[in-house]
């Protein structure tokens, strides 16, 4: 099965997944009793999340030969590492580091996967793929600006044992520590 999906197929199959996996993580964080400002922006992050995932999915081809969800089930390392990295915060509840890590590293490089994909789609062949994934960029992209105002927020609310660029600093090397993922190259 799977065995005549193209390789933007494969990618957009990872980002779905990536989106799915941050969708759940940021609805249960939201979830968790943390202070209501990262609730809040969580909560809509999460709503958004599942919009995106689902925008991405119906990308995914309709055909003999083809299942969409084995397609999204595939492991994707960088992916997988970076639902996991938030996974870990959220099971610390630390809002704020969650916050601080999807604004500087989770969602601008998911916008980037998305906006290489993009840039590969011929809009004369494709146009609705190319406004998808340039969807996707342009609302990550907002989103990361907002959780940034949302991580400022809360850091002028105390002090805290881990600092924001200290998590984003591990998160980062944990993602590239994953190796290459479906579809991403290296």
């Amino acid at each position: 099965m799977n065995e005549t999906a193209a390789e933007r197929d494969v990618l957009a199959a990872a980002i779905c997944r990536e989106l799915r996996g941050l969708f759940v993580v940021t609805g249960e964080l939201s979830a968790a009793g943390v202070e209501p400002r990262a609730a809040i922006a969580l909560s809509a992050l999460s709503g958004r999340l599942a919009r995106l995932a689902e925008s991405v999915y119906e990308l995914l081809p309709v055909r003999v030969g083809i299942e969409r969800e084995a397609l999204v089930d595939a492991v994707d390392p960088r992916g997988d590492a970076a639902v996991g990295e938030l996974a870990a915060l959220a099971a610390a509840r630390d809002a704020r580091g969650a916050c601080a890590v999807l604004a500087r590293v989770v969602l601008p490089r998911l916008g980037a996967v998305a906006a290489s994909a993009a840039s590969g789609v011929d809009v004369r062949l494709d146009a609705p793929r190319a406004r998808v994934l340039e969807g996707v960029r342009r609302e990550l992209e907002e989103a990361a600006a907002t959780l940034e105002a949302t991580t400022r927020a809360l850091s002028a609310l105390g002090p805290y044992a881990v600092s924001d660029a200290a998590s984003c600093a591990a998160s980062a090397a944990a993602i590239d520590a994953a190796g290459p993922s479906a579809g991403r190259g290296g």
